[in-house]
């Protein structure tokens, strides 16, 4: 049975055995990549291994695979009737234009029609499916874990969770996305984002079984921000430095492999520094925004309990520091979590 990251630390462990903030992100990133642990799992459980192939047939045979279909197959076919119009209309500077307009409207044509009658089409389909089968592959992995699955809030406060948890994210998303295109700092700075919004997805879905609420896992989220960078590093490289679909594609043959990972491995804490502060407010700018969001469309109305400042109240609780002797409790197991260690 693996320990949780709600147990006591071991005595020994204390502030000075923590790894230095670069040292927690090589961490992260080396947990991330730990491949042979996560495929173990995925092996020894049928059900979760049943998930994983469909989620491989999926992404990467049907997706991946049409996409190397249009590049190697349907192009070059496309290549060929070119230079074949190409031919026919040869001899004069009118059949020159025409040959020219024909190349530009069979090329145009062609993208259009296999983005908007396959890939985005399939794109949308396994964005619902891929979340299906990540939940039921994480929740097979954590039962094997821990033994059971936790539920201490009720169905009105999960659901005001989830509601702050998707409005959060999508902002979070989205400033990655916009900051990429600033100069100097855009890059560098999507690429961290979109780490910690991967490692984010990851590490939620254990807390969340765990019976944490909202403002807990986001607490523990930015008190290891370093580790969490590194754990998310890998998914980020895919999504930031590989064309659009491509990288999807790959992203989610890999993404249910760092899930698992993110069951296992407990997240570890860096030693804090002057510079370098224990807990650090990652998406403050998109939680303000959030609750902006809620208040705007009057969320207290539509959900009894879940009034604005009750979202207020998971505002106000993640801004505050998490004090030391609760993070020890929460990740002093670091990479001791996790069977067969």
């Amino acid at each position: 049975m693996a320990t949780t990251e709600t147990e006591a630390p071991s005595t020994s462990r204390t502030t000075k055995t923590r790894p230095s903030a670069w040292g927690a992100l090589v961490l992260g990133f080396k947990s991330a990549v730990n491949w042979p642990r996560s495929l173990h799992y995925i092996a020894t459980i049928q059900t979760t291994s049943i998930s994983t192939q469909q989620c491989f047939v999926m992404n990467g045979t049907i997706f991946l695979g049409s996409l190397l279909a249009y590049n190697f197959v349907l192009t070059p076919l496309l290549v060929n009737l070119r230079d074949t119009l190409r031919d026919l209309l040869e001899g004069s500077e009118a059949n020159e234009d025409v040959w020219k307009s024909a190349q530009e409207i069979v090329t145009q044509t062609s993208e259009h029609a296999f983005q908007f009658l396959w890939l985005i089409p399939m794109y949308a389909l396994s964005l619902l499916l891929n979340a299906a089968w990540n939940l039921d592959i994480g929740k097979q992995v954590f039962l094997l874990e821990f033994g059971k699955i936790k539920g201490g809030e009720s169905m009105a406060e999960n659901l005001r969770d989830s509601i702050y948890n998707y409005i959060l994210m999508a902002w979070v998303t989205l400033f990655s996305f916009l900051v990429y295109y600033v100069p100097v700092i855009g890059l560098p700075t999507s690429l961290v984002y979109t780490a910690w919004t991967a490692s984010f997805y990851c590490y939620d879905l254990k807390w969340k079984h765990q019976g944490w609420d909202f403002r807990k896992r986001l607490r523990m989220f930015q008190s290891c921000w370093p580790f969490m960078a590194g754990f998310g590093l890998p998914c980020a490289l895919l999504v930031t430095f590989i064309p659009a679909y491509l990288g999807y594609g790959i992203y989610c043959v890999t993404f249910p492999v760092c899930l698992v990972l993110s069951i296992v491995t407990a997240p570890v804490q860096h030693a804090p520094t002057t510079f370098l502060p224990r807990s650090l407010q990652i998406f403050v700018f998109a939680e303000w925004l959030t609750l902006a969001v809620l208040r705007t469309i009057g969320f207290d109305r539509r959900l009894g309990r879940a009034r604005p400042d009750a979202f207020a109240g998971v505002s106000t609780s993640i801004s505050t520091a998490v004090p030391a002797e609760r993070v020890e409790g929460a990740s002093g197991a670091g990479l001791e979590s996790g069977r067969g260690r």
